[in-house]
């Protein structure tokens, strides 16, 4: 009898044993995905291990999903690392790595070597494998491919696909390298590394940060150079667009395979290097069950397959520039954005939300040559028209009736809404509490700025650009329909918004930045400044700040100086990249059940001698009652710890969140 070890994709520490039925057990291997009954229902999960035994009372697996198990063993090793790099059951990993979307079976055709199946001689060849395994169920059809008596070929490269295909991977001298440098010479750094690799059949993976705005416009320049050899693979094309890159990269070589997140995990046939992109964008985090951040991830497949490693930037993340100092990373620098040459301009917040423009920021505008027809674009942080509602008669704050948190309020639609529900809410002008209609609004967003240009300035052609409208304005990984605009107003994807010619680049409100990401806050504000000034290339660089607030533009002008003292004061707080932080995240419906879990969590974390890394908890009401605790990694008992605390439902654990 044989015994099958199953991980599933729920958040708990240990796996689960099940027998495997006679008829399945020529056929199931590792890795395969599964339907089990678990807890009076059926659910899928993954085959971590295969062993002969008996064990009385175990339940049968049900059946396999797959022919052929999706993963080889890079990719195995792959998955195991981040599952204990990212402290996350490997179920969960799993799931991510073969996503419910991947259904090769669609997508491949049936080649038959044998007569035994005479009721499928009358219908036409080249069957799908969805629609044989339809007709003669999986485990006739696993059988006969073991056999060699059915191949398989999927529609796009007309390729045979077999277990075997993913295991060939190119082995040469593994190196890291960032290039430091504009986006131009990044891009024809690109250019040579993947023509080289190219030639020598090899497959390059480049992550980058989105799909509308970076990922259009490198797509744009690959495929020019490249022709029919680029490939985008995730989230923002077609079922159809996807599953033909899984295939070519499974199963071609050649390719440049593009993508976001998801394309760490791609199967890719002689995979000669990967190349990330602004690595430093937090778009590169996934949130939900499997926090991870797929730069490292990346980093962790280039060590595992030993090929070279490359990053592209003029602003990384502190831990590289780390790295370049230890000798970890070699680095070729070229020149880079300056930030000497600004004008500051001090204005009254409150002055600016009485319904008027800075008088400044007028004739800038107003006096820019009509001839010209590079663009001025606006930057302010928040895309709502108010991120702050106050009754201005009794001082009520319009706040969230679900988890208390401030409420935004968004004109064109007359709703407010409430960024932690993602909820929308009827707006009235009139204070809940005192009934009166003395609103306040303050906070400005980019709804307000676009409002009050289009009243001081009526003849100007105004576009609002921000991550919820930026799909309107891209066709086909593509940006369009903004040539005609003289104006953009946008949040923080104007830092991606390569291709446009800029004379005019306006920043107000920046200041509001460094309140937006806890410990790292002056760490993005210098990323987004360098990488918009990038992307942009101004004539003219203009920065409205609040009088009232303390900021200093000079901290930013050095950019090896804030370097080092941003790295000297992450050491001396023992936080990243010298040291791990691990938030444990609780939620629970009732109060009550929370603080039983919390009792528990504080236990066992004093048992295992480790309270005095230990901060907080910290208490929030939000869609349900959340305790947050930090913990410091001094110690190596602290993951089999964590691991533990899985035990207790309503548990999130994140390695080195982006904002504590």
């Amino acid at each position: 009898m044989m015994i099958a070890e199953i991980a599933l994709p729920i958040p708990v520490s240990k796996t689960f044993f099940y027998s495997v039925p006679e008829h399945l057990s020529p056929i199931i291997k590792r890795f395969q995905r599964v339907i089990i009954p678990f807890r009076n229902k059926h659910t899928s999960g993954f085959v971590i291990d295969i062993k002969d035994g008996s064990y009385a009372g175990l339940k049968e697996i049900s059946r396999i999903i797959d022919v052929y198990p999706l993963i080889d063993k890079n990719m195995e090793r792959l998955c195991y690392w981040a599952a204990s790099h990212y402290v996350t059951p490997i179920g969960i990993v799993l799931k991510y790595a073969l996503p419910k979307y991947l259904k090769p079976e669609r997508y491949l055709l049936t080649r038959f070597n044998c007569d035994c199946h005479n009721r499928l001689s009358g219908l036409k060849k080249n069957l799908s494998l969805e629609k044989v395994l339809g007709l003669l169920g999986i485990e006739d059809v696993a059988a006969h491919i073991d056999k060699k008596k059915i191949n398989l070929f999927d529609k796009f490269t007309k390729k045979g696909f077999s277990a075997d295909n993913v295991f060939r991977t190119f082995c040469k001298k593994k190196e890291m390298i960032l290039f430091l440098g504009r986006i131009q010479k990044r891009i024809n750094f690109y250019l040579d590394l993947m023509e080289n690799e190219i030639k020598k059949d090899g497959n390059v993976l480049m992550l980058l940060p989105d799909h509308n705005l970076s990922g259009g416009f490198f797509y744009k320049i690959l495929s020019d150079r490249f022709k029919k050899k680029v490939f985008w693979y995730g989230s923002g094309v077609s079922q159809n667009l996807r599953m033909e890159c899984y295939f070519r990269a499974r199963n071609e070589t050649g390719n440049i395979i593009l993508g976001n997140k998801s394309a760490v995990f791609l199967p890719i046939l002689n995979l000669s290097m990967i190349i990330v992109e602004r690595l430093e964008e937090d778009s590169f985090r996934n949130d939900g069950e499997f926090r991870f951040n797929a730069w490292e991830v990346a980093k962790k497949r280039a060590e595992i397959e030993n090929i070279p490693f490359i990053l592209g930037s003029v602003s990384p993340e502190l831990e590289i520039f780390k790295g370049v100092n230890e000798g970890e990373y070699i680095l070729i620098e070229d020149e880079l954005p300056s930030l000497n040459n600004f004008y500051e301009i001090k204005i009254n917040r409150k002055r600016f939300f009485s319904g008027s423009i800075p008088e400044e920021m007028e004739i800038i505008i107003k006096d820019k040559d009509k001839n010209n027809k590079k663009k001025t674009i606006l930057f302010t942080p928040r895309k709502y028209y108010s991120g702050h509602i106050h009754c201005i008669n009794c001082g009520y704050n319009f706040i969230c009736p679900l988890c208390e948190s401030p409420l935004t309020y968004k004109k064109k639609e007359d709703r407010l809404f409430c960024q932690v529900c993602q909820k929308d809410f009827d707006y009235k002008n009139l204070c809940p509490q005192c009934r009166r209609d003395l609103i306040g609004f303050f906070q400005f967003g980019a709804e307000y700025i676009e409002e009050m240009l289009k009243k001081a300035i009526p003849d100007k052609h105004i576009i609002l650009l921000t991550g919820d409208s930026v799909d309107k304005y891209s066709e086909g990984l593509e940006i369009k329909n903004i040539e005609g605009k003289e104006i953009i107003i946008g949040t923080n994807v104007i830092s991606r918004l390569y291709g446009i010619e800029c004379d005019t680049l306006i920043f107000i409100g920046i200041e509001d930045m460094l309140g937006m990401a806890g410990y790292r806050a002056e760490e993005k504000l210098f990323q987004f400044l360098y990488n918009t000034l990038d992307a942009l290339n101004p004539e003219a660089i203009y920065f409205f700040v609040d009088e009232k607030k303390g900021f200093n533009l000079e901290h930013f002008i050095s950019y090896r100086d804030f370097y080092i003292k941003e790295l000297e004061n992450r050491r001396l707080a023992e936080f990243p990249p010298y040291n791990n932080i691990y938030l444990i995240d609780l939620e629970k419906k009732a109060l009550n059940a929370g603080k039983r879990a919390l009792n528990t969590i504080k236990q066992k974390i004093e048992t295992s001698g480790l309270k005095e890394y230990m901060k907080g908890p910290v208490f929030e009401k939000k869609k349900r009652y959340r305790w947050k605790i930090m913990l410091k990694d001094r110690d190596e008992r602290i993951k089999d710890l964590l691991f533990s605390l899985y035990d207790i439902q309503g548990i999130t654990i994140e390695v080195n969140p982006p904002n504590i």
